[in-house]
Formats: structure tokens, sequence, C-alpha cells
């Protein structure tokens, strides 16, 4: 299972988010609508697994708003496209993408 195997970027992702991510905390406290915050997570875990499945650390990330991470395009809070052109990626793009 991937959630539970600490070298997958699922695991870091779900990691993260459950622990160290203040925006995503936040979010959850302060939204009572389930299928918005269910739609958030959806996003946020689906970017952050991407993320770290390319290399990208926790610092990298950041704790903001995933709209304002580099390489993101929004309209409003939906990422609308993902540019990694200028970078020297290696890694698997994961199935949440």
């Amino acid at each position: 299972d991937v959630l539970s195997d600490p070298e997958t970027p699922q695991y870091k992702a779900y990691q993260w988010m459950a622990h160290d991510d203040q925006h995503y905390q936040s979010f959850k406290e302060t939204t009572s609508d389930v299928a918005i915050l269910a739609e958030m997570v959806m996003q946020r875990y689906s970017v952050t697994v991407l993320h770290y499945s390319l290399g990208f650390t926790q610092e990298t990330i950041g704790l903001e708003d995933e709209c304002q991470w580099p390489s993101i395009t929004c309209d409003g809070e939906n990422v609308t496209e993902l540019n990694f052109s200028d970078k020297m990626l290696n890694g698997i793009i994961p199935p949440e993408i």
C-alpha cells in the first residue's frame, strides 16, 4: 500500500498534509462545506504527490496555497496548468495526476 510505505511520494504527501501543512490545517478548521474541503484535499494531495515524485522537498513546496507554488497556474482556486519545462526533472508522474 503506497500510503504505508515511507519511500513513496504518496506517503510523504499524506504525512506532510496530516502533520505539517499549516495551510491545509487552517482551511480544514475554517471550512464547513464538506464538498469544498474534499475538492481542496484532492487537488492539494495530487500536486503534493507530483512534487514529491519529481524530487521536490517540503521546503520547495511551501506552506501557502498550492496556487502560489512555482510551476503551478490556477484559475481562481483550481489548478489549470503544471509547467515544469524549465526544470531538469527526473521522476515518474504519479497516477494521482
